[in-house]
């Protein structure tokens, strides 16, 4: 008996030529949404690997001049319940700007909110298991043997948005982590201060540890020597965090690697009785402090939110239509600006 022959599926069509099923499901059935090169190398290359295609495979009737139109756009985006229940407002204004771009696509976005009873190994998010998303976004820090599991399950283009780990096959967005905070501390330097306190996650969240660099970078440049019991740790566990302990010889400045960790500082010295800027001053990163007054007059290093929103639903868009090679992975650091407010003490004019 002759041996039967494996049936050839989209998805092998997709891995040959290196893109979606979906982009091989649409060029297979004459639909929108990529170059005339890709749909021709798609294919003759399901011709080549015995996959049955029509004999008459024409270019669609609509022609769409705008190429960042696509059709069929479905961005499931996940998020930890953490980033949503503390701090809350960061992400979600990133989510809105998402879906905000996703809409002039004409796609749609769902978000799933993930704690950490749903990160255990094996588990998926709904989003992914469900096969109805056809571009996943990570939203901030989770389990890195997490996010990999869902780019090793899911079979579409990943990206994770505001985090970073080089041991992930994924394409990244992120903010000038270094740059921005490096900015962050030299606006105390140029205000006369030498005693600079960091405050922040010193673990080895890639964000967090680029900010620490770019402290240190502003330091050394100015030839300041660094104090290790000035680094101050605002976390108890990889997603946990707790009050603040103020160090017991104070500096006259505190470099916050978040707003959010800014407004911890905030209330802590307050309750000491410390007012700012009089007594210390205060810079940031973010500006984005949602829920607290102090927001309003925190020297801040601005994230540009919109951006990275926009340019993460780009990298997908450009995925899924074929115009860059799924497995070219693309990571973005995105520049902002310092917002300068109240909260710094110029000491140069004492």
């Amino acid at each position: 008996m002759a041996e039967r022959r494996k049936k050839v599926r989209l998805q092998d069509i997709a891995e040959a030529v290196g893109t979606s099923t979906v982009t091989v499901s649409n060029a297979l059935n004459g639909k929108t949404g990529m170059s005339p090169e890709l749909r021709a190398q798609i294919t003759e290359k399901a011709k080549a690997m015995g996959y049955p295609v029509k004999k008459e495979n024409p270019e669609p009737k609509l022609i769409i001049r705008n190429t960042d139109y696509i059709a069929s756009l479905a961005i499931g985006v996940v998020v930890s319940k953490f980033f949503i229940s503390v701090g809350t407002s960061f992400y979600w204004e990133i989510y809105q700007q998402i879906v905000k771009k996703a809409s002039s696509y004409n796609a749609f976005t769902m978000i799933e909110i993930i704690d950490e009873e749903n990160m255990k190994p094996g588990q998926l998010p709904k989003c992914v298991t469900s096969g109805k998303n056809n571009a996943i976004i990570i939203l901030g820090k989770m389990n890195v043997d997490f996010i990999r599991n869902i780019i090793n399950y899911s079979k579409v283009p990943v990206l994770t948005l505001d985090y970073y780990n080089p041991s992930l096959s994924c394409d990244s967005v992120l903010s000038d982590n270094e740059g921005g905070m490096y900015l962050t501390t030299k606006c105390l330097i140029d205000n006369g201060h030498r005693d600079i306190a960091f405050v922040g996650d010193t673990s080895e969240n890639g964000n967090f540890r680029e900010r620490l660099m770019g402290y240190e970078d502003a330091l050394k440049e100015a030839g300041i020597p660094m104090r290790e019991e000035w680094i101050l740790n605002d976390r108890t566990s990889d997603l946990g965090r707790a009050a603040l302990k103020l160090p017991k010889e104070m500096p006259t400045a505190f470099a916050c690697s978040g707003d959010y960790s800014a407004g911890i500082l905030y209330n802590e010295l307050c309750a000491k009785g410390l007012k700012v800027p009089e007594d210390v001053s205060v810079s940031s990163y973010d500006d984005f402090l949602f829920g607290n007054p102090f927001g309003r007059h925190l020297t801040t290093f601005h994230v540009p939110m919109d951006r990275m929103a926009s340019d993460s639903v780009k990298i997908l868009r450009q995925k899924i239509v074929g115009t860059v090679p799924v497995n070219n992975f693309i990571r973005i650091h995105l520049p902002g600006y310092m917002v300068i407010r109240d909260s710094v003490k110029n000491m140069n004019e004492e």
